[in-house]
């Protein structure tokens, strides 16, 4: 009894002290493999209230959480993710491709370009940046074997 009013005290303690999820977390559902996201970075636009369809997750880090909001590399399709809660679980530093866009808030713009009004547009510029890759790696894979 008294091991667990300790632990439960110092929970109160931690959480009311602000150690506790002082940074932004994205919330994935397995089930629909939907990514809500409260912000992303993509070059100098910010949109928040994202959400995508993941595509694969390619590494999972450890605490502390890099940066407090998450950052896009469309020239990779790159999803950089300080930190996401999957099933009640947090995970750090998760990067992940991107599929489908789904839905975009807002957005953010210190410059007028790349302004993204739908979630079309932005995934848009997703599937451009892919399609570029692929050309290059076949042009490349072909000229290898010239």
């Amino acid at each position: 009894m008294f091991n667990f009013l300790s632990k439960t005290l110092f929970y109160i303690f931690l959480l009311f002290s602000g150690v506790v999820n002082s940074f932004a977390v994205d919330f994935y559902n397995a089930n629909s493999n939907q990514l809500s996201i409260t912000s992303v970075s993509v070059g100098n636009v910010i949109y928040n209230n994202v959400i995508i369809n993941v595509g694969q997750v390619r590494s999972v880090g450890s605490y502390p959480p890099i940066g407090n909001q998450d950052t896009y590399d469309s020239s990779l399709n790159i999803l950089n993710i300080p930190s996401v809660e999957v099933e009640g679980i947090i995970y750090y530093n998760v990067t992940c491709s991107v599929g489908k866009v789904l839905s975009v808030g807002n957005s953010e713009n210190s410059s007028t370009t790349n302004t993204f009004k739908t979630p079309e547009s932005f995934g848009n510029l997703i599937n451009e940046k892919l399609t570029e890759r692929k050309l290059k790696k076949m042009t490349n894979s072909f000229f290898f074997y010239l």
